[in-house]
């Protein structure tokens, strides 16, 4: 009856050695998927914002670039009706 006992126990602690190996790489494989899953959701979130930020900031680029290009050309304009009035006191000025 002992050596049925021992027997039964080496086969019940097999048994349970390669369940709970088993359980154990279930639970890591479960828990590192969970983890990716959810860094995965992170990584995409941190994008999604990336991408709304650099696209704030490069439609306020290109305005800015508009407004900088008309007050160019008005300061060009105004140089220029600058430099025709100037032209036109020096002719009267002549006469």
């Amino acid at each position: 009856m002992g050596k049925i006992s021992t027997l039964l126990d080496k086969k019940l602690n097999n048994y349970l050695s390669d369940f709970v190996e088993s359980f154990r790489k279930a639970l890591k494989d479960d828990v590192k998927n969970l983890v990716q899953a959810e860094m995965d959701s992170v990584v995409q979130q941190l994008k999604d914002d990336f991408t709304v930020t650099t696209n704030f900031i490069c439609d306020e680029q290109s305005s800015l670039k508009q407004e900088i290009e008309n007050k160019s050309h008005i300061i060009k304009h105004l140089e220029s009706e600058t430099l025709r009035f100037q032209k036109e006191i020096n002719v009267l000025m002549r006469n």
